[in-house]
This record gives structure tokens, sequence and C-alpha cells, in this order.
């Protein structure tokens, strides 16, 4: 019963103090909540995982947005808070050319592509955040696993 007893105070005070929550690490920043994966999955299985906790994948359609997370994850704002690795977001190409955010089921009016990308090779369809090319956008195979940002 001790061990019960400890076990529930510990989950409860890192849920209180903000910190990771399961497999997740909460940040709020420039009036933006997000919910930072723990763990890489394929960008299907991203995307219901972010919807179990009631949030969806990150749609950045807006340059203040984008510079919110430039400012976080890039020039390191917050000092606790990292990208574990290339991350995706809700951004998806839903026919030839034609690319949407998934979660909200809107076309991607402001994108944040990466030099040459998209580059139209075949089966990648799927956006995400490159860590290395700071946190521009490339394209790839929807069924690698990635890291992965969830928001409300």
């Amino acid at each position: 019963m001790e061990k019960l007893v400890v076990i529930f105070v510990v989950a409860v005070s890192c849920f209180l103090a903000g910190s990771v929550i399961g497999q997740f690490e909460s940040v709020n920043h420039g009036g933006y909540s997000f919910s930072i994966s723990e763990t890489a999955l394929p960008w299907a299985q991203a995307k219901e995982s972010c919807e179990s906790i009631g949030q969806k994948l990150v749609s950045i359609e807006n340059a203040t947005k984008d510079d919110v997370m430039v400012q976080l994850f890039v020039e390191k704002l917050h000092t606790n808070v990292t990208l574990r690795g290339n991350s995706w977001i809700s951004a998806a190409e839903v026919s030839e050319g034609v690319w949407h955010y998934a979660s909200i089921n809107k076309p991607t009016y402001h994108t944040r592509w990466f030099v040459g990308q998209p580059d139209d090779i075949e089966n990648l369809n799927c956006v995400y955040l490159a860590v290395n090319a700071m946190l521009y956008w490339r394209d790839a195979n929807c069924s690698a696993s990635m890291y992965y940002i969830c928001e409300p």
C-alpha cells in the first residue's frame, strides 16, 4: 500500500509541476501550448497518440506560430525544453503537390520548406520539422518513425 501511495504522489507532483507527463513534455511559450513526444512513431500513429490525450498534431498555420517554435526550440529560450529529433507536424500531401494540415483540415498557406523541398519523390507525403535545419520543413515517408509535437 505504501508503494502505491508514493507512486501516486510522485505522479501528481510531476503533473502539477508541468514537467514530463507520460510520454510527453509540456511547454507553454508565446501564447501557445505544446506537448513534445519522448517517443518516435510513424506519422499516423503520432496523430493517433496526440488524439488519445485530447490534442492534435501541431499545425503551423502562420508566421507568428512559426517564430514561436523557432524561438523555443532553436534559440532555446526555455533551456530545459528540447526537441529530441526530427518531429512530425500535421501537414501531409493529400494529392500530388497539394498539402493540408490533417489536424485542422485546412490547406498549408504558411509554409517553411527547406531548399529543394518538397522534392516530389514518390511516397514522401508527410512533413516534419528538421532539427538540423532550423526547423525548416522536409517531406518524408509517413511510415518513418519520428518524434512529434501535439497541441490542444
